[in-house]
């Protein structure tokens, strides 16, 4: 009884399931058509799908309430307010360059309720504040200006000298004035530093016909730049990309000995070494705004362009002098770690000059190895 009573209970309950997810979907599909709405004459709201945002410079939008209808166009006229791609628009009379328009502007969220902020999304995208005084247009020459006077307050005066009238950098300056509670440095999101450094290498490697292992020592100057992204709200954590280009030539004379066998050997290297560095910075101020201080970790790539390797080799035994020349090939890549520390002195608009020290541990197997470190200086823009 047991054997045969449990069949359809197994049936029933992988039936129970499969309703249990078709209800999953639909309620999934149910809740993704209403994701959008529409407002009519300020007091109706509708459902459905709006597509793409608005058009005709800003005073109509395609509309429809399921999937198998076709999208009816809505003018400025019957809409007041709608909700699209995580977007709020509201239909709002504004003056653009001495003429009034209505128009949907879109809401930008931000922490201060006494103001709200505003796009007018157009070839070029304008941007307006609205308090208890009406609506007003943000413009390029006197936004900044504004903006201190909203504020009011000395320490977020760094971060507005590097606002730009943007939608993201103007959201980051509302949501930092009001969490931030002592002075700290401010960075642009997005910074290119040229930099130019001077470097001490060791190059390791054997070769087969020589069981030596051969350390050659180089100075080399070192031309790159380096592209920082901030990828946190206090923006002292960025992301570094830092390519860069140094050339070696160089030549070292080793000397061994093996029983009553001498060796000398001479090295000639001519070669230009293309590093890729991805690395990973941390800041910390030491005075706000002035000096802050970094150490950075990351992975490197050194794509090696050889131009002449040489040896000449002498073996004397006794009075007898045997000699030996030929080229010799090492590897054309090599990869590993590298670190540095580093200082910060900052001016106006963010821009600083960095003093640094960076190690490269670059290998391509267990004998060949790239040891570079150096310091540099580079201009943040």
């Amino acid at each position: 009884m047991k054997i045969t009573h449990s069949k359809p209970v197994h049936k029933r309950g992988i039936l129970y399931l499969v309703f249990f997810l078709i209800g999953m979907l639909v309620s999934m599909e149910i809740h993704a058509q209403k994701y959008d709405y529409i407002v009519f004459a300020d007091t109706i709201q509708t459902d459905g799908y709006i597509k793409n945002y608005p058009i005709e410079n800003n005073t109509a939008i395609f509309f429809k309430k399921i999937k198998r209808e076709e999208y009816k166009k809505y003018t400025i006229e019957e809409v007041t307010e709608f909700y699209v791609n995580h977007r709020y628009f509201f239909k709002k009379e504004i003056s653009l360059s001495g003429e009034m328009k209505i128009i949907f502007l879109q809401l930008i969220p931000q922490p201060n309720p006494a103001i709200k902020l505003w796009k007018f999304s157009a070839e070029k995208d304008y941007y307006f504040l609205e308090d208890s005084m009406g609506l007003n247009q943000l413009n390029e020459e006197s936004y900044q200006e504004v903006l201190s006077e909203l504020i009011d307050n000395p320490i977020i005066d760094p971060l507005i000298d590097i606002t730009q009238l943007e939608e993201y950098s103007l959201y980051y300056l509302f949501q930092t004035a009001t969490t931030i509670i002592k002075p700290r440095s401010y960075s642009k999101v997005f910074t290119i530093s040229p930099n130019v450094g001077y470097n001490l290498v060791k190059q390791e490697f054997s070769l087969p016909n020589i069981g030596l292992v051969n350390r050659i020592n180089a100075e080399t100057p070192t031309f790159g730049i380096n592209l920082e992204v901030f990828v946190n709200p206090m923006r002292n954590i960025s992301v570094n990309l830092n390519p860069n280009w140094s050339k070696v030539n160089t030549n070292q004379f080793q000397f061994n000995s093996e029983g009553k066998l001498n060796f000398e050997i001479d090295y000639y290297l001519d070669y230009s070494v293309f590093t890729l560095p991805v690395s990973g910075k941390y800041y910390i101020d030491i005075k706000p705004n002035a000096w802050r201080g970094f150490f950075e970790l990351g992975y490197s790539v050194g794509i090696f362009n050889y131009e002449k390797l040489v040896f000449y080799r002498a073996e004397v035994d006794g009075k007898s002098i045997t000699t030996i020349a030929g080229d010799f090939e090492l590897e054309p890549i090599y990869q590993g770690l590298v670190w540095g520390i580093g200082l910060e002195k900052y001016f106006k608009h963010s821009r600083a000059i960095s003093i640094g020290l960076k190690n490269y541990h670059l290998s391509a197997s267990v004998n060949e190895k790239y040891l570079r470190t150096g310091g540099y200086l580079s201009f943040k823009f």
